[in-house]
């Protein structure tokens, strides 16, 4: 079970907090090398910048209409400045992602105000956040 003590958002999308995800939030930390094996066979890596990451399948369970056009606006924007708590230098930084594959199924409609349904929530909202490297 995840727990969120406060009420500080996870991330901040250029400045301006985002939702919360609910449920599992997965992390990915891959190492890029430039790697190749020498004349004994043996592996000889190198370490191509920092340890990058991956916000995968982030999930909101339920959205409103308005919430979920604010993430697929950014979604759309493509690139995004994410503030967020490195784990890995142990303080909050900004760095540079992009929007991976976005989805989500409608919930709740109005079929009353316009001449076809529109939706009004959202349910398993999810989104790929990822590393740019700079």
């Amino acid at each position: 079970m995840n727990k969120n003590y406060g009420s500080a958002p996870v991330w901040l999308f250029n400045g301006i907090p985002a939702p919360i995800p609910m449920g599992q939030l997965k992390i990915v930390g891959s190492q890029l090398v430039d790697s190749k094996r020498n004349g004994r066979a043996e592996v000889v890596a190198q370490k191509i910048n920092r340890r990058m990451r991956k916000y995968d399948s982030v999930q909101w369970s339920y959205l409103t209409y308005d919430e979920w056009q604010w993430i697929i606006r950014n979604v759309e924007n493509f690139e995004v400045n994410l503030t967020f708590w490195d784990e890995y230098e142990n303080r909050i930084i900004t760095r540079r992602f992009y929007f991976g594959d976005a989805s989500a199924t409608p919930y709740e409609w109005d079929s009353v105000s316009y001449s076809v349904a529109k939706p009004l929530s959202y349910i398993n909202c999810t989104v790929n956040i990822i590393d740019m490297g700079y």
